[in-house]
């Protein structure tokens, strides 16, 4: 059985399917900087593919936004901060997003 998310914090069966998809481009799932654009607040599908690629070796995350609608406080408290990932917050700029290896919006 697979659990289709929860409401408004998780989207588990999406998140199969970006995982899927960046593997099939990208040929893995490790040593990548993903930059994540728009609703970082509100995004649950965003939400559960960072708590899922945080599980790989050497992953950083670009997490671009306003800062209304930047990345809730428990993803960064709960699973980037205790793993060590490296993460940057930043406004949207075509500089930074040249820099990722995956974009997300």
């Amino acid at each position: 059985m697979i659990n289709a998310g929860d409401g408004g914090h998780s989207h588990p069966t999406q998140t199969l399917l970006d995982m899927m998809t960046i593997r099939r481009r990208k040929g893995r799932l490790d040593n990548l900087t993903i930059g994540f654009c728009g609703d970082l607040k509100f995004g649950r599908t965003v939400h559960s593919l960072i708590k899922s690629l945080a599980r790989y070796d050497n992953v950083k995350f670009v997490l671009i936004s306003p800062e209304e609608l930047r990345v809730p406080d428990y993803i960064i408290n709960e699973v980037l901060e205790p793993r060590g990932i490296p993460f940057t917050l930043r406004p949207a700029t075509w500089k930074v997003l040249c820099r990722t290896s995956i974009f997300c919006t």
